[in-house]
């Protein structure tokens, strides 16, 4: 029985991850700091311009000073859509979302980026 309640508490948590992450990731964001740890602690500090943040509407929307572009949360993997709208393109993976803080892993490492506004 103890096992049955564990698998459900692993498929559970992924589900209340995606929601949050979902309404958390909405706003605009600036890089901050390049080669981080889990914790947001970075070797690199990122110095941006206005003009360089990132922004994730509610309605699908990612929008930077280069793109223009759909996107969708898989569990906590940002997707960007392809040109037929399969949403095969990784992005990142949210390491986390908290206290106007986000931490985005890539191919090179985790990326912290600070929230500007939101939206």
């Amino acid at each position: 029985m103890s096992i049955g309640i564990v698998l459900m508490s692993a498929l559970i948590v992924p589900l209340c991850s995606n929601s949050t992450f979902k309404t958390a990731l909405v706003g605009t964001w600036a890089w901050t700091g390049d080669k981080c740890d889990g914790e947001g602690n970075c070797i690199k500090e990122i110095i941006t311009d206005e003009q360089s943040g990132e922004s994730f509407s509610s309605e699908g929307l990612y929008v930077s000073k280069n793109s223009r572009i759909n996107y969708t949360l898989k569990g906590n993997k940002i997707y960007f859509a392809s040109d037929n709208y399969s949403y095969d393109q990784l992005y990142a993976e949210i390491v986390s979302i908290k206290n106007g803080m986000m931490l985005l892993k890539f191919n090179d490492g985790i990326k912290r980026y600070i929230k500007t506004t939101k939206k």
